[in-house]
C-alpha cells in the first residue's frame, strides 16, 4: 500500500507507517489526561460531601469543584491537586438547599474538561459552624448554617476567659460565610461563641504565627 503523501504533486512527501507494516506510528499525541469512574454528591449532617474517581490520570494538573444555584452560574468551591493515578476524591460543602455541582478538570497545558452536572437538595436540620483555615493566622472564615434568621453576637475568647473581639452578625436562613480579622492576637488556643441560646456555637481554634 502506499506509505506517503504529498500536498503539492510530489514535490515535498510526508512519510507513514502503510497498514501492513507491524509498527504503528501515531499521528499525534491526542491523549485522554483523565477518565472519571465515579462522580457523585451526597447530603450529611454537616453539608453536601462530593465524591470523585478517576481510572486514569495523564497529564492532569488539578480539578476544581464547582457549585450553582441555577446551573448557569457557577462558583469555584475548592481546588484539588491531581495524584497522577487513579484515585478516589473527597470535597465537603457547607452549603444548604438545591444546588448543581460539576468538576472542572484542567491538564499542565491549560487545557479543561467538565464532568456532567449532578443537582442535590440538601437539607440541614439545625445550625452547623466550620473554620477554616485551622490553624489560623491572620483571617478565620466562619461559615454558618442556619436553618432559621438570627441577630447574634460573636465573641472570640482567649485561654484565660478574655473576650479580645466582638462581632455584631445578622445570619439568614441558609449558608452564611464570615470573614474575621485576627491581626493583634497573639498565637494561642481560643473560643469564639454567641450570645443567642438558639446557636450552639462553641468552637475551639489555634492561631499561630
Amino acid at each position: 500500500p502506499q506509505n506517503s503523501l504529498s500536498s503539492d504533486g510530489g514535490l515535498t512527501s510526508f512519510n507513514y507507517l502503510s497498514p501492513n507494516m507491524n509498527s504503528p506510528l501515531a499521528l499525534g499525541s491526542i491523549v485522554l489526561p483523565v477518565t472519571f469512574t465515579k462522580f457523585k454528591a451526597n447530603c450529611t449532617n454537616d453539608g453536601t460531601l462530593v465524591n470523585w474517581s478517576t481510572g486514569v490520570e495523564s497529564n492532569s494538573d488539578y480539578f476544581e469543584l464547582q457549585r450553582s444555584a441555577n446551573g448557569n452560574d457557577w462558583n469555584s468551591i475548592a481546588t484539588i491537586k491531581a495524584s497522577g493515578a487513579a484515585h478516589s476524591y473527597q470535597q465537603r460543602d457547607v452549603f444548604s438547599g438545591k444546588a448543581f455541582y460539576r468538576i472542572m478538570q484542567v491538564d499542565k497545558d491549560g487545557h479543561s474538561t467538565f464532568t456532567s452536572i449532578i443537582p442535590t437538595n440538601c437539607e440541614l436540620n439545625n445550625l452547623r459552624v466550620m473554620l477554616y483555615p485551622v490553624p489560623a493566622r491572620d483571617l478565620l472564615n466562619v461559615v454558618i448554617q442556619s436553618n432559621k434568621t438570627i441577630k447574634t453576637k460573636l465573641f472570640i475568647v482567649d485561654h484565660v476567659g478574655k473576650v479580645v473581639q466582638k462581632i455584631e452578625v445578622n445570619l439568614t436562613n441558609g449558608s452564611n460565610t464570615l470573614q474575621l480579622n485576627l491581626n493583634g492576637l497573639a498565637s494561642g488556643e481560643y473560643i469564639i461563641h454567641s450570645d443567642n441560646r438558639d446557636i450552639e456555637l462553641n468552637k475551639k481554634f489555634n492561631i499561630i504565627r
